[in-house]
């Protein structure tokens, strides 16, 4: 008689995930989508963005909101910072790379998501498709992140 062998379950969902890297990987992001976009801020508003006039900044940054080009490339930018943060994360988390990615967009979204509703802070003054597609976007780029940290770490075994 064979013996009967191990049922098959699936693992956990939060089972082997490292939650102080996962976070430490959605604040990499959201400072690096920072630094990463001043510079587009600067060219495209030009430097009346950093006035301490709050009309004439506002003003200049409607200039940029209304570029195609600023808008395209603020959402390429922060979805490549997505990548890069959950890469980090996950090759520092060693295993379970691609969710470890995910949950680092998660968590990167839910530290963001609740300022885009206080008045003054995160304006959502851009258009409306690029907050939908750089919302919709950020899970798969974190997961992606992770899947090229799993690809990485499987070439250097």
């Amino acid at each position: 008689m064979k013996p009967t062998p191990p049922a098959i379950e699936p693992e956990r969902i939060f089972m082997g995930l490292s939650w102080r890297i996962i976070i430490r990987g959605a604040l990499l992001d959201i400072v690096l989508t920072v630094i990463v976009t001043l510079p587009l801020y600067l060219y495209y508003a030009g430097s009346d963005f950093f006035s301490l006039d709050p009309a004439v900044a506002d003003r200049a940054t409607e200039t940029a909101y209304r570029s195609f080009t600023f808008n395209f490339l603020s959402l390429v930018l922060g979805l490549l910072c997505t990548v890069i943060a959950a890469y980090w994360a996950s090759r520092r988390a060693g295993s379970r790379h691609v969710p470890h990615g995910g949950w680092v967009a998660v968590v990167s979204m839910l530290l963001v998501v609740p300022f885009m509703f206080v008045p003054g802070v995160l304006d959502l003054r851009q258009p409306i498709w690029v907050e939908v597609a750089g919302l919709s976007g950020m899970l798969p780029a974190g997961m992606l992140g992770g899947y090229i940290a799993a690809q990485r770490s499987r070439s250097a075994a």
